[in-house]
């Protein structure tokens, strides 16, 4: 039987499902002419339980709505300077 790649609980074949979780983050220096330094964060497609389907699928639509809210306050910032800028 699988296992969940979040929470580690042994699922059934029937209740496996996909979702990208966050794996690690690589750090990097290029020494050459010039120092240069990296950071790349990974995710990847892993099998998870329906109780962390829920719980990811939860935080997706808080960061979406969330995103949605700061675009829209900009917005009327903008709307709002232009307006009065007269």
């Amino acid at each position: 039987m699988p296992n969940c790649s979040n929470c580690g609980v042994y699922m059934q074949p029937t209740e496996v499902y996909k979702r990208e979780i966050y794996v690690g983050t690589t750090n990097r220096v290029n020494y050459g002419k010039r120092v240069s330094f990296g950071n790349s964060t990974h995710y990847r497609k892993q099998s998870v339980c329906v109780n962390c389907v829920n719980m990811i699928d939860k935080a997706n639509e808080a960061r979406k709505r969330n995103s949605t809210i700061v675009l829209l306050i900009i917005a009327i910032a903008i709307i709002i300077y232009f307006s009065f800028r007269r």
